[in-house]
């Protein structure tokens, strides 16, 4: 049984649905799973909005298996101006696809609360990165100081990606104490926040792995990419209530609900690195990519049962 994946997949840094999805292909490749023409493929997975144009003749005319992972809330995640994607991907989801999947609880309560249709074949995985990159092996690259280091990645510039917060640290965080990296895209400037532009994912994981305690802000993130890689490479995280991240950090980490708790947060992180660290959990992409075919091929199997 061969997957397929509709996607415009960009090369180096960039979003981490495009990152995750490189890393799934990988996974199936690996297994003889994976096929690069969809029309060969016997079952399609459609990421989010993109590429929704070929979906009704994969289906009328190749009659293929499509199964659609959901993204975030477009309405909610980038304003109501964007809520017309929203109604797009819900359309394709009520007439083209035989499976969905969601990032996240939260992902899968928000599009039902703005009108997602419900599916008889829908299910909730989670995103894992590239294991030979984001892992907990030493990295060569010793940026370790005495200052407890922290980092923030991110390769989108929108302003709910929790700038806001990024330039209170930057004015309050006590810099004696804390060191802080952020790497990727900002609208903002820093006076105390160390700036590196966008890293392909082999420097950015050794940067990860040089810091000690990851933070992101982020409003209404479905499944954060950059968060499970951080996760992923052994730092404890600390998120804002708000989205899946709570789900994610789950006791890998602390959850902010404002500026003030954030610092709160960073000292109590800070005094007890190796007892977050050892409760980290994320799933490995061997667990999430069984996941993900299982389901698909179930999603395949229930089709054609009911032909």
């Amino acid at each position: 049984m061969k997957v397929s994946i509709l996607s415009r997949f960009v090369d180096g840094p960039y979003g981490g649905g495009n990152q995750f999805l490189k890393a799934l292909v990988s996974y199936l490749q690996e297994r003889g799973k994976y096929e690069t023409d969809p029309l060969r493929a016997d079952i399609v997975l459609v990421n989010s909005k993109d590429m929704l144009e070929y979906v009704p003749e994969l289906v009328e005319k190749h009659k293929k298996t499509i199964v659609h992972r959901v993204d975030g809330v477009f309405g909610v995640y980038r304003g109501q101006a964007h809520l017309h994607l929203d109604h797009q991907v819900y359309y394709f989801l009520k007439n083209f696809a035989n499976g969905v999947i969601y990032q996240s609880n939260w992902s899968k309560v928000c599009h039902k609360q703005n009108g997602a249709p419900t599916h008889s074949n829908e299910t909730v995985i989670y995103n894992a990165p590239n294991p030979n990159i984001f892992n907990r092996k030493p990295s060569n690259n010793d940026l370790h100081a005495n200052k407890v280091k922290i980092v923030t990645t991110s390769w989108s510039p929108n302003v709910r990606k929790g700038f806001g917060t990024l330039q209170f640290l930057d004015q309050n965080l006590d810099f004696e104490k804390y060191e802080y990296i952020f790497v990727g895209q900002s609208p903002v400037k820093f006076k105390n926040i160390k700036m590196l532009e966008p890293l392909p994912s082999e420097k950015l994981a050794q940067v990860i792995k040089s810091c000690d305690i990851f933070i992101t802000a982020t409003e209404n993130d479905t499944c954060s990419n950059s968060l499970i890689e951080a996760l992923s490479c052994g730092l404890p995280a600390i998120g804002l209530q708000s989205g899946g991240t709570p789900e994610i950090i789950r006791e890998g980490g602390q959850i902010f609900n404002n500026n003030e708790e954030l610092l709160t947060s960073i000292d109590e992180v800070a005094t007890n690195l190796d007892m977050y660290k050892n409760n980290i959990f994320v799933e490995s992409l061997e667990d999430i990519g069984r996941k993900y075919y299982n389901f698909m091929r179930r999603c395949h199997d229930i089709k054609h049962l009911h032909r």
